[in-house]
């Protein structure tokens, strides 16, 4: 039987896990900043509902379940479920008593956006609130910035706007003497 070779590691690297051990820690802080974890292979980072619209559309099948503060497509939450179940690691997640389908069925999405709108609303007043700014913007991580512009056709060989700056050839030296054209000198 074939064995695997070992993962080689330069020294004082991190491996990157695919998925992050759930916390009631985690959800506490979540419910309480109103965001959402992000459960996504490898990667980790915040989603707000003031986003929601804009994900759906970049990200279909996005779901946020609000009891958990965790969102992610369908796909995502189901192998999440299974590592937050199966893993010694994750022997205290609060999700590990859940299955992938509570989570799920207990989550906005975009089908039933309309349907729990009044929720929603309350919780992106609850968040601006938060903020104190009384405007909100979306949380975006880098990745998802960079799909949106390549998604949107990015720059894609559109020439931004040239600003004029003089260059060595345009700007006139004072210590010479302005050059004198042909018909200058003949004019002498």
């Amino acid at each position: 039987m074939a064995t695997q070779p070992p993962t080689v590691v330069s020294p004082g690297k991190k491996i990157k896990k695919d998925w992050q051990v759930y916390s009631g820690d985690a959800r506490d802080k979540a419910a309480a900043e109103f965001y959402y974890i992000k459960v996504e292979p490898r990667k980790t980072g915040n989603l707000h509902i003031t986003g929601a619209k804009l994900r759906f559309k970049t990200h279909p099948g996005t779901i946020y379940n609000s009891q958990f503060r965790i969102a992610g497509t369908e796909a995502n939450i189901r192998a999440y479920m299974v590592f937050q179940r199966t893993s010694p690691e994750a022997l205290n997640s609060p999700l590990r008593n859940n299955t992938a389908d509570q989570i799920i069925a207990g989550a906005f999405t975009e089908g039933n956006y309309a349907e729990y709108k009044s929720a929603i609303d309350q919780e992106i007043a609850n968040y601006r609130a938060f903020k104190g700014t009384g405007v909100a913007g979306a949380s975006i991580s880098l990745e998802d910035s960079s799909s949106l512009l390549r998604a949107s056709g990015g720059l894609s060989g559109h020439l931004t706007k040239k600003i004029a700056v003089t260059t060595g050839k345009a700007r006139k030296k004072p210590s010479r003497k302005p050059k004198i054209t042909h018909q200058e000198k003949e004019k002498k």
